[in-house]
C-alpha cells in the first residue's frame, strides 16, 4: 500500500513539472514575439503638397563639389517649405551609393550625368558651350518650384518606432475621390543627414553630406496602387528596416505615378 502511494505521488509530481515546463516555454515565446513587433498606431495622413528637389551627385565628381552641392544646398534652404531635398549618390566609387540611388538615377530621361539637379520629373540644367549655365539653371529651378501646385488630394503619412536599433514603420496613402485615375506606387525611403566624407573640388573638406538616400521599404518604387476614376483609396503597409538605425536618419514618403517606363513624383512628405 505504501509503494502504490509513493508511485502515485512521483507520477503526479512528474506531470506537474512537465506542465510547468510547458507553460514556461509558451510564455517565453509569447514574450519574445511581442518584443519583436511593437504596436504601431494609426497613420496620420498629411494633405500638404511638397515637391522633390533631387540631386544626382558623386564624391568623385569635381563639378558636383564646385557647383552641384553648393547649388543644391542653396535651393534646398531657400525652398524648405516647398520641397523635400534628396541626394542620389552614384558613380566613381562613392561610399554613399545604394541600390535605391542607382534606380533613381536610371529613372531620369534625356542626358544622364553628374552634377544634375531635378525638380520633380524635370531637370533644372541649362547647358551652354559644353558646360553648365549656372544662372539660367538656378532661374529655371525657381520657376519650376514657383509653378508647383499648392493643393493636393493626396494624403501621405507614416509612423516609425525604433526598437533594438531597428526601425519598424507603418506607412500609407489616402487618395480622395476627385484624384485622377492611374497607375501609382507608394513607398517610404530612409534618408540620412550629417555623413562626413571627402568631396572632390568642394571648398570645405571633409564635407558634410545631407539628404542622402539610404534604403527603401519595398523595392525602388513601392506598393502598386491602381486608382479608379471617382473612387477614394486608402491603404497602409508595414515594414522593418533590418540595418541599425543611426542618428540623423529619417523617413520620406513619396507617391509616384508610372508614365511609360518612368516614375514621376506626385507628392511627398518628410516624417522625422
Amino acid at each position: 500500500m505504501k509503494i502504490k502511494t509513493l508511485a502515485f505521488g512521483l507520477l503526479s509530481g512528474m506531470l506537474f513539472l512537465a506542465a510547468c515546463d510547458k507553460d514556461q516555454t509558451v510564455t517565453t515565446e509569447d514574450d519574445a514575439t511581442e518584443a519583436k513587433a511593437p504596436v504601431l498606431g494609426e497613420v496620420n495622413f498629411v494633405f500638404d503638397y511638397k515637391g522633390i528637389l533631387l540631386e544626382f551627385t558623386s564624391t568623385g565628381c569635381p563639378g558636383c563639389g564646385s557647383w552641384g552641392k553648393p547649388t543644391f544646398y542653396s535651393l534646398a534652404d531657400q525652398n524648405k517649405d516647398k520641397v523635400i531635398p534628396m541626394a542620389a549618390h552614384i558613380k566613381y566609387g562613392d561610399p554613399m551609393i545604394s541600390g535605391v540611388s542607382e534606380f533613381f538615377a536610371s529613372n531620369r530621361t534625356g542626358s544622364k550625368y553628374t552634377p544634375q539637379i531635378w525638380v520633380n520629373d524635370q531637370t533644372i540644367m541649362v547647358l551652354a558651350g559644353g558646360g553648365i549655365n549656372s544662372g539660367a539653371s538656378i532661374s529655371k529651378a525657381g520657376d519650376l518650384i514657383k509653378n508647383m501646385s499648392a493643393t493636393t488630394s493626396v494624403g501621405l503619412g507614416s509612423i516609425m518606432k525604433i526598437q533594438d536599433g531597428k526601425a519598424y514603420i507603418k506607412y500609407g496613402v489616402k487618395l480622395k475621390a476627385d484624384f485622377a485615375a492611374g497607375d501609382y506606387y507608394m513607398n517610404t525611403y530612409l534618408l540620412e543627414d550629417g555623413i562626413v566624407a571627402q568631396q572632390a573640388s568642394y571648398a570645405n573638406n571633409p564635407a558634410t553630406h545631407n539628404y542622402v538616400i539610404r534604403q527603401a521599404a519595398n523595392g525602388p518604387w513601392g506598393n502598386q496602387i491602381t486608382k479608379k476614376a471617382g473612387e477614394a483609396f486608402e491603404a497602409t503597409w508595414e515594414h522593418t528596416f533590418t540595418e541599425e538605425i543611426k542618428e540623423g536618419q529619417y523617413l520620406v514618403n513619396i507617391l509616384w505615378k508610372k508614365v511609360g517606363n518612368t516614375y514621376q513624383p506626385v507628392n511627398a512628405v518628410k516624417v522625422q
